[in-house]
């Protein structure tokens, strides 16, 4: 049983590793132009696996995502059977979206002058990982909203899921998340 268990926490660490902190993704990421310092802020799709689709405000399937579009407030997003995807925002943090997942970007909003981040997803169903790693030094923070409560951090790794009944799941696994009910 003591092995079993070492064995899942060394694969859950390696999952970790792969899914987030992949030297390659972080070098291929660089190499990106940067993304637009404005008011409304944007996200860049840096990762496609499988299909997801760009919703319109009633969940129907608009269009298929394409690697390299930007996203803005507002924009709904979700996932397909075996798909992942992974947002890059301005402040150089990612959020990865499992299979069956659908977000609502509400605030994209990253600024130079003054150094401020305002970043929040709704996650209405399926599973985030957040990686918030790099060290932040502005104000603000970059927050997931699931029902019935919030959470906020500056720097972290950290996983959401929201399961069909609305049950909501936190996972923090490195550095620390502010939580609130709605």
């Amino acid at each position: 049983m003591k092995i079993l268990k070492s064995a899942l926490i060394a694969a859950g660490i390696f999952l970790i590793w792969v899914l987030l902190l992949d030297p390659a993704n972080r070098a291929a990421a660089a190499d990106k132009p940067a993304l637009t310092d404005g008011p409304a802020g944007e996200a860049e799709l840096t990762l496609l696996e499988g299909m997801a689709s760009l919703l319109d405000k009633d969940g129907k399937p608009v269009r298929p995502l394409v690697l390299g579009d930007r996203y803005r407030p507002g924009d709904r997003i979700r996932t397909g059977n075996k798909a992942r995807i992974s947002l890059r925002f301005q402040d150089g943090s990612h959020i990865r979206f499992s299979e069956f997942t659908t977000v609502e970007l509400e605030s994209l909003k990253v600024t130079e002058t003054p150094k401020e981040r305002n970043i929040r997803i709704q996650l209405l169903s399926g599973d985030v990982w957040i990686n918030a790693t790099a060290p932040y030094t502005g104000k603000g923070s970059l927050g997931i909203i699931v029902p019935k409560a919030a959470a906020k951090t500056t720097q972290s790794i950290s996983r959401f899921t929201v399961f069909s009944d609305t049950a909501t799941l936190l996972k923090a696994y490195q550095g620390h998340l502010e939580i609130r009910n709605l």
